[in-house]
Order: structure tokens, then C-alpha cells, then sequence
């Protein structure tokens, strides 16, 4: 394989001689230190193979032997590189190429995320690159162990995370921690309280004992269930206090209407950049505005994300013009308002009858409902002191 590969880096003739006499033009060949081989014999004379100097100095044993030498084929890299000599450039390419192949083998310039299904991939490769593992990373300089480590605090929602090398490609494996559900808070003794004014309509005391009656009025913060309860013997128990009091309430929602709107004019300017093997090229400074839109486009090759795009982001600054407000529009745009203001107040009250008006420059909404108005307010309790503490 060695003699073979030589051979063809340093060129050689593939030929054939006929008629004379074989045997002769062999002897003299060697006589004269022309190096034959692969010789096959034939009716007509033979066929063989020789350097390109040995066939230059081939004419004495042609001569010698009465046989006429004809070229069959030119075989091996000096002959390539005459037939593209004017392409010159294409082989420095093609070999500079190889050389930047070689050399970027070494880094990291492709990294993926699996695994992930609520964690956005681009937190996840923001942590490993803060722990070393990011583009343009040389691969021998990477601690896997201490980079996983890092990560996996950083993130604080991944329970395991594995790293897989293959080639300049890093494939990060993740699996996402299990998130533990959100208990109630438990006071250890609480009263329940009235958020807000009302006349009562039910009461249910879970826990502790109901300090309201049906029917009777309530102003905000008075108690409803006593976290302090007494059993036969007439000790107080205290508890964490929980019930369900729904009251009759009034809900009211007011939104002015404005006489002024304003206009807002918006300027938008693209500022693009190139990334390049973990290098971002910005073709101008980055500047605050308004809003900023980046986008990014990544080159992919065969599903594969390589280390090279083009990126933009948008900038946008809004001018304000104010404008006098047409009585009509200034009324939907209040309503409009009015109606989200009063669903979020009203989100969680039954409506029994509503009213809603436009009166001096205002929508005004009177609302009355059945709402659960009772909330959880804690309480600290003191140590009763014992019979003996007491009679010393």
C-alpha cells in the first residue's frame, strides 16, 4: 500500500511495446537502471509500467531490441496537476479548507438541547454557556462533570442533565424537575374577617365558631369565624379558623372619559449583524428605544443548526401627539374600559342587578351581588400559666 501510494504521488507511465524481441528490451532495461513492473506479456509483445524517468531513458532498449514503445496511460498526481495547473487556486482552496477542517475539529461549534419541554432552550444554553460549555469552546478545556454541575444550579428547574460529544457537535440531555404543588398557608390560629361591607346571607364555620347571624349587616374586617372555640368543659381551643360567608354587597366601577387621546407615532430603524463561529458582528451600536424586536436566523444543515446567522433587531421609538377627543370615540374607548374594569371586579361575585350610566363625564356601574367575603387574618396566642404558677 505504501509502494502504491508513492507511486502515484510521484507519477508513472503505463505503456506497451510491440514486435522485436521481449526478453532483449527487458535485460536492457535493467541494464540501463530503468525500473519495470506489473510486466505482462502478449502475442504482440508486452505491456508495463515505469517512472517518468525511466521512460525518458526507454529509447536505447526500444532501439536495442527492435520494438516500438507507445504511451497507454499517464498515471499519478504530477500528471493531475499539469492537467489543472491553471486551477491552481482550487487545490491551495481545497487543502486551506482541509488545514481550517482540521483545526476546527477541535472546537465546539454546534450545540443542541433535548429533553426540555417547559424550559425554554435558549435559558438552557445561556446556563451551560455561562459554565463553559458555549460556541467556539475548545473541546479539551471542558470539564463535563463541573459544566453539568454548574448548569443544573444555575437553572434551578432541571433535575438531571448529560452532555454528549460527537465530533464539534454538543448534545445536551435534560430532564425537567418535578414541581411540587402549591399547599394553602397554614397559620397555626387565624380568625376569619370581613374584606369588605355586606349583609350576611350564609354562614358555614368549618373550623372555629361563627361570631355572625344571617341576615345581620357587617362592616369590613369584622370578625365571622372565631379561631377561639370552647369545648364542655370550658377550655378555649384555638384553631385556624376557616368558614364560607357570602354577603350581600354593592360593587361600584367609575371610569372618566377622556377629553385628550393620544397619538402615537411610531419610528422603527433594523440594525443587522452577523454571527460567525460564536462571534456576533454588529454593522452598527446597539441603542435604547421604546421597543426592540431581535430576530435570528440560523443556517441549518440537514435539520442541524450551524454556528453561523444573520440577526436583526427593530427599534422603535413612539412620539406622542395629543389630539383633541371626539365626544363618540372618548365614550366607546371609557365603555370599553369600563367593561374590563368591571369583569375584573366582578370576576368572582354573583350578579343580582347592575346599573351602568354616563353622567358628568364619567361611566359609572353600580353592582349588586352575593360575594364570599370572609379572609383568613392570624392571631398569636398567650401561654395560660399553670395552677401551680398560679397559687405561688
Amino acid at each position: 500500500m505504501f509502494f502504491g501510494l508513492y507511486r502515484f504521488l510521484m507519477g508513472y507511465i503505463y505503456f506497451t511495446a510491440i514486435g522485436g524481441f521481449a526478453e532483449r528490451f527487458i535485460n536492457v532495461c535493467t541494464a540501463d537502471g530503468i525500473r519495470l513492473w506489473g510486466i505482462r506479456k502478449n502475442s504482440h509483445g508486452l505491456t508495463a509500467r515505469t517512472t517518468i524517468d525511466g521512460y525518458k531513458k526507454i529509447k536505447n532498449a526500444a532501439r536495442s531490441s527492435g520494438m516500438k514503445v507507445r504511451i497507454k496511460k499517464k498515471i499519478g498526481f504530477p500528471f493531475i496537476a499539469h492537467r489543472y495547473e491553471s486551477h491552481t487556486g482550487l487545490f491551495v482552496g481545497f487543502f486551506a479548507v482541509l488545514l481550517v477542517l482540521s483545526i476546527m475539529s477541535n472546537y465546539i461549534w454546534v450545540i443542541g438541547v433535548n429533553g426540555n419541554a417547559n424550559i425554554d432552550e435558549d435559558k438552557i444554553t445561556e446556563a451551560f454557556s455561562d459554565a463553559g460549555l458555549k460556541i467556539g469552546a475548545k473541546k479539551k478545556k471542558i470539564d463535563l462533570k463541573e459544566v453539568n454541575s454548574e448548569a443544573i444550579m444555575n437553572i434551578g428547574e432541571l433535575s438531571w442533565a448529560s452532555i454528549n460529544l460527537e465530533g464539534s457537535v454538543a448534545e445536551i440531555e435534560v430532564r425537567e424537575a418535578m414541581h411540587k404543588p402549591n399547599l394553602e398557608k397554614y397559620y397555626g390560629t387565624s380568625n376569619v374577617v370581613a374584606r369588605k361591607d355586606g349583609q350576611v346571607e350564609i354562614v358555614e364555620a368549618y373550623k372555629g365558631s361563627a361570631a355572625v347571624k344571617v341576615g345581620q349587616t357587617v362592616m369590613q374586617d369584622r370578625l365571622l369565624v372565631s379561631g377561639v372555640s370552647q369545648v364542655r368543659s370550658g377550655m378555649s381551643v384555638f384553631n385556624d379558623a376557616d368558614g364560607y360567608v357570602v354577603a350581600r354587597t354593592k360593587i361600584n366601577v367609575s371610569v372618566p372619559l377622556k377629553k385628550t387621546r393620544i397619538k402615537l407615532n411610531p419610528k422603527t430603524k433594523k440594525v443587522y449583524s452577523f454571527y460567525f463561529l460564536g462571534k456576533e458582528i454588529s454593522f452598527s451600536k446597539n441603542r435604547e428605544s421604546d421597543m426592540a424586536y431581535r430576530h435570528k436566523s440560523w443556517l441549518y444543515i440537514h435539520g442541524v443548526k450551524m454556528p453561523f446567522g444573520i440577526f436583526y433587531t427593530q427599534y422603535t421609538d413612539f412620539e406622542e401627539e395629543n389630539r383633541t377627543a371626539d365626544k363618540e370615540l372618548s365614550e366607546l374607548s371609557a365603555l370599553n374600559d369600563y367593561a374590563l374594569k368591571s369583569y375584573r371586579d366582578t370576576l368572582h361575585a354573583q350578579i343580582i342587578s347592575q346599573k351602568t350610566e354616563i353622567k358628568n363625564g364619567t361611566v359609572v356601574g353600580e353592582y349588586n351581588a352575593f360575594e364570599n367575603i370572609g379572609r383568613r387574618v392570624p392571631f398569636e396566642t398567650e401561654e395560660t400559666p399553670s395552677e401551680q404558677a398560679a397559687e405561688n
